[in-house]
């Protein structure tokens, strides 16, 4: 039987978000969600501006419904850690033992919540409250939470402000840059240069500019924004494009388990869809067998997908 390449891609290493972030216009974020963050704590009193500042970088994301996930991550995991804190905090343990203990209990118990990714954040918050007290454990507990909250809303209105704004462009430019790091393996699949598993580090790519314009997709069809039809558009576009890249890697794969080379019609093939995927104008090619037609028909819902 064909080895599937979806079960391969989920295992193989994860490319970093840096790949699809521009890093002029996350500069720009982030020292405004800081300098917002740093405000707000003076306008209020609230003298934990590390961590509000830290939040208000951690919470700047492409779309303002991540970043809102991300806040609920960050202020969950703090709750969690600082009742756990201040509940040993409170007995009078040395801070050798209250430390370690609210740790691991902070980390124990928001997994069961369904949240165990966040318990960096958790522990983090454990170990701060201990190590860097602001008068008593109910006055740090409370600094510690405002800042946070703090720091959310402070990346949440720069996101509102300045992402949602360009949506559009943010998007185009993110699935064009993974439409050209596909061609790329593409080519060195039909020039040799590469084998079927040259193609994995394209998976995690697709699956973070999914993963994103599905959110924003949700997002505009809540606000009923106009761009919400181009959002559509551009995850049939990702659609498409992961669909190829997985009939390709399975070409690949289907050759070497059979022994055998890619023969001519299966070179231009592949020629022809990191070609097309470049936009260059190339000899449509006659597929032979269900793979390389499969392939040829997610390449053309993806020209259609990308015109529209």
């Amino acid at each position: 039987m064909l080895r599937s390449s979806y079960n391969d891609a989920a295992g193989c290493q994860e490319m970093p978000l840096s790949t699809l972030t521009d890093p002029i216009a996350l500069a720009t974020k982030v020292a405004l969600g800081t300098a917002l963050a740093l405000l707000a704590c003076r306008i209020s009193g609230n003298t934990d501006g590390v961590s509000a500042a830290f939040v208000a970088v951690l919470c700047t994301t492409p779309t303002v419904l991540s970043g809102l996930q991300q806040a609920t991550t960050q202020f969950l995991g703090s709750l969690i850690g600082g009742v756990a804190a201040a509940a040993f905090g409170s007995m009078g343990l040395p801070v050798e033992v209250a430390l370690p203990v609210s740790v691991g209990l902070a980390v124990g118990a928001i997994f069961p919540l369904g949240h165990g990714h966040a318990y960096a954040v958790a522990a983090f918050t454990a170990i701060y409250m201990h190590l860097l007290p602001h008068g008593s454990v109910g006055d740090t507990l409370a600094i510690r939470i405002g800042a946070v909250a703090i720091g959310g809303a402070s990346a949440a209105l720069v996101n509102v402000t300045i992402s949602a704004a360009f949506y559009e462009r943010i998007f185009a430019r993110r699935v064009r840059f993974t439409t050209d790091r596909l061609a790329e393996h593409l080519q060195l699949l039909a020039t040799g240069a590469s084998d079927a598993d040259g193609l994995l580090p394209v998976f995690p790519l697709l699956r973070d500019v999914a993963a994103e314009v599905s959110r924003a997709r949700h997002e505009l069809r809540w606000r009923r924004s106009n761009e919400a039809e181009r959002m559509e558009n551009a995850a049939d576009e990702v659609r498409a494009l992961t669909r190829l890249a997985h009939f390709a890697r399975d070409l690949g794969l289907a050759i070497e388990e059979s022994g055998t080379h890619m023969t001519d019609r299966d070179v231009a093939l592949v020629h022809y869809a990191a070609a097309r995927l470049r936009r260059e104008s190339a000899p449509r090619p006659k597929p032979e067998g269900e793979i390389g037609q499969r392939l040829l028909a997610a390449l053309d819902k993806w020209e259609a997908n990308a015109a529209a």
